[in-house]
């Protein structure tokens, strides 16, 4: 059962405690636990009930064995359920106003417990370092596509004109370049996909509670970098592929 309604000190001779602690403590089964004693603070207390283990700090973080006491001459921190349709101004105005009533010289220190949790947990500020660094990595990257393919195509256009001569179609020359490059782009994904899987396990690993591998997630990225570095390709073969061959087998 729960903690007993308090009416004088003697509530804080009782505590729950979860799972994690009747295994710490080898009371055996939780059913079992319920109605021993322990020394808290050199003091005797009787578990009244076992709570099942939870996350209650940080997800980083096993679970740890907890034990609740009622004890006021501990208490610190007063939390204060608010409607939904509350203004929070004018709930902060009416909280300050009681604050100094009975503090005066003392300033009022709070924090809206969803605005915490969510600072908390949500790593904005790690989050746009890593997407401005991707972007930094994603169009240096492009640039050198777009460079390796420029260089490439320029250094064929004799090839290219002795293949249109030959009787090769537009569609059959820009398929033979862009081969050459597909299979570079095949190939580093291949050897990127597990790299960046293992690493992802590697950083799961840093937390107790996470969602996994979002395998998906990382194929999408690479075949959509896949169809952006076609397409780059395809607009360059297919530029060069439709010079005239008269001009290309004459240039230097």
């Amino acid at each position: 059962q729960n903690l007993p309604i308090p009416q004088s000190d003697s509530a804080q001779n009782f505590v729950l405690i979860n799972e994690k602690a009747v295994s710490k403590l080898r009371l055996g089964s939780p059913q079992e636990a319920v109605g021993k004693t322990l020394y808290l603070n050199n003091n005797l207390v009787q578990i009244t009930g076992v709570l099942k283990d939870f996350c209650h700090f940080h997800y980083q973080y096993e679970k740890q064995p907890l034990v609740f006491q009622y004890r006021p001459s501990a208490f610190s921190l007063l939390t204060i359920k608010v409607d939904e349709s509350t203004n929070q101004d004018a709930f902060l105005a009416d909280m300050q106003s009681i604050w100094k009533k009975h503090y005066p010289y003392k300033e009022m220190g709070y924090s809206w417990f969803e605005k915490e949790l969510y600072d908390r947990y949500y790593p904005a500020e790690d989050m746009k370092m890593m997407g401005v660094a991707s972007m930094v990595i994603f169009v240096i990257a492009l640039m050198g596509l777009i460079g390796m393919v420029t260089y490439s195509t320029e250094k064929r256009y004799k090839e290219i004109g002795i293949r249109k001569v030959m009787g090769a179609s537009v569609w059959e020359v820009v398929k033979i370049l862009s081969w050459s490059f597909m299979k570079l782009l095949l190939i580093a994904g291949l050897i990127a996909i597990p790299i960046g899987y293992s690493g992802g396990i590697i950083f799961n690993s840093l937390f107790t509670f996470n969602n996994g591998i979002n395998i998906s997630l990382m194929v999408y990225f690479f075949g959509l970098i896949l169809l952006i570095a076609i397409l780059t390709i395809a607009y360059y073969t297919t530029k060069a592929a439709l010079i005239n061959p008269v001009n290309s087998l004459k240039s230097e």
